[in-house]
């Protein structure tokens, strides 16, 4: 069996220009007890590839809608990477989102 996730997931919040920051949001699923992501992109673009993902129960069975994961196009490595740095990375992404 996989190990599961702490639960929590970081959402970048961009609506309101003076209240931009990461924050936690608890799963979409009530039940959800981590994720399955798909082996296979279905979309890229300049900078981003794209692939389905869903929740899953303790049972491994997908719970929830699908949902959309956009990963970048470039390597990073997390676990030699400042948190901060990772943060910066994803909030410059969501906020030219946010524009385009």
């Amino acid at each position: 069996e996989g190990k599961s996730w702490d639960g929590v997931r970081l959402v970048y919040s961009h609506k309101n220009p003076k209240d931009q920051k990461f924050k936690p949001m608890p799963p979409l699923h009530p039940n959800a007890f981590g994720v399955a992501l798909d082996k296979k992109f279905f979309g890229e673009g300049a900078e981003r590839l794209v692939r389905e993902f869903r929740e899953i129960g303790k049972n491994q069975k997908f719970i929830g809608p699908k949902l959309v994961a956009k990963e970048s196009r470039f390597q990073m490595d997390v676990s030699n990477t400042d948190r901060k740095e990772i943060e910066r990375f994803h909030k410059t992404f969501c906020d030219t989102q946010e524009r385009a």
